[in-house]
């Protein structure tokens, strides 16, 4: 169980970071 706990966070974290930074971008397009 925690290793599958830990693959699943990973993977959240990653999409987590690419979701941030396509919303910096966007927000930065609009200035």
């Amino acid at each position: 169980g925690t290793d599958g706990h830990k693959y699943i966070n990973g993977v959240l974290d990653k999409l987590a970071q690419d979701v941030r930074a396509v919303e910096i971008a966007h927000a930065r397009k609009k200035d």
